[in-house]
């Protein structure tokens, strides 16, 4: 079976599993202020969206954003992230199927597939307080910078945590922490971690400020830096 063949199926499994449900539809889109250093030292805008739809006994969420810089007609930014999340809650467990793209040239990604399953569990569930940590495996597929051409394929193996924080009603503090290695080749690991706070104005509008750490140890070509950060102020629109 061909690759596109394959990503075409998997783009097909959420709907399988949501169908014939009840459905509650919410999402937010975000306009945010960006810096970055490592790779990419620059300040430009970016764009984000996230769509939840929630059944009875599942949920599927979709998300992406969209850096991108300019400098003196020169591109000196672009970095776009796309994933879908399907998960099912089953005796105290959520089991979920994740699908994602990543593009990012200046770490030498053109393009970058991922999917797979995951299992994961929460601890602590509640407006105020929740926690949950994660386990799943991915098949990466990957094509590497065009003046170079390198395509891999491999598997990733990935630990999450996700912890948010209500001291107020209108203050969200979020942080997500995620550790995952790769049979790519020996001692190859990626670290990412992200902190949010988001206030509250109204129903609709929040303002948000979250830090991103992207580390990856091996970087896939000499010259590439090992670790970027953003540091995002954003206004979020819900609906």
């Amino acid at each position: 079976m061909s690759l596109r063949w394959l990503f075409t199926l998997a783009l097909l499994i959420p709907a399988l599993a949501t169908a014939g449900e009840d459905k509650t539809l919410q999402g937010s889109f975000k306009v945010g202020y960006t810096q970055t250093t490592g790779n990419s030292r620059t300040k430009t805008l970016s764009l984000a969206f996230e769509l939840d739809v929630k059944g009875r006994n599942y949920e599927n969420v979709s998300s992406g954003r969209v850096i991108y810089g300019e400098s003196r007609g020169k591109k000196v930014l672009e970095r776009i992230n796309l994933k879908n999340r399907t998960k099912r809650e089953a005796k105290g467990f959520f089991y979920f199927w994740d699908i994602a793209f990543h593009r990012d040239p200046f770490r030498r990604y053109n393009q970058r597939y991922a999917m797979g399953p995951g299992v994961g569990k929460e601890w602590k569930k509640g407006d105020r307080l929740a926690l949950s940590t994660t386990l799943s495996i991915y098949y990466y597929y990957e094509n590497l910078a065009k003046k170079e051409p390198d395509k891999r394929r491999y598997f990733m193996y990935s630990l999450g945590q996700k912890l948010s924080y209500r001291p107020f009603t209108t203050l969200k503090l979020s942080e997500e922490l995620s550790f995952s290695f790769s049979d790519r080749e020996s001692g190859d690991y990626f670290v990412n971690l992200s902190l949010k706070a988001t206030n509250r104005i109204s129903e609709r509008i929040s303002l948000e400020v979250s830090y991103r750490i992207s580390y990856q140890n091996k970087p896939v070509r000499s010259g590439v830096k090992k670790t970027d950060t953003f540091l995002i102020t954003s206004v979020v629109f819900r609906f």
